[in-house]
């Protein structure tokens, strides 16, 4: 089992795209001293009420895998879904006659509801057409700032 030693976890499911030499990097350079990055499968990873799940583009069922993990930890969560199955999120509703990006919005805020977001906000849509993000915050009473070191 991983130890815990109190830093914010990040955890990527696409090991084809993460830097992490550059991203170990950008830790150090920024001091960002409780920030851990590293690159796995998410079943291989071991989230606390310390952690922050992130799923970028997080295809299919991956985020629905990490919001599911990081409910069960504890855990602060953020997701920028991408490959939405029909009805992943909402498989008593039929959402049809929609266009693509009224169908990704729909499901975006099925999502934000179901996992009781805290925000949801977007990118520039000139980044990518899979632009909003859903955030959540860990289950539970939070350490102040005088609470953290």
């Amino acid at each position: 089992g991983a130890e815990d030693t109190g830093a914010a976890d990040t955890g990527a499911t696409d090991t084809g795209v993460a830097d992490t030499e550059a991203a170990q990097s950008r830790i150090v350079r920024c001091e960002l001293l409780n920030v851990t990055h590293l690159v796995a499968q998410l079943a291989d990873v071991s989230l606390s009420a310390t952690s922050v799940a992130i799923g970028v583009h997080a295809c299919n069922a991956a985020s629905l895998e990490l919001l599911n993990a990081a409910r069960a930890a504890g855990s602060a969560w953020a997701v920028m879904p991408c490959c939405i199955p029909e009805k992943l999120y909402m498989p008593n509703t039929a959402v049809t006659h929609l266009p693509d990006d009224l169908r990704y919005a729909a499901t975006v805020g099925a999502i934000a509801q179901r996992f009781e977001a805290s925000k949801v906000t977007c990118v520039d849509r000139r980044i990518t057409n899979r632009h909003l993000l859903v955030f959540g915050e860990p289950d539970g009473p939070q350490p102040s700032c005088g609470e953290c070191a």
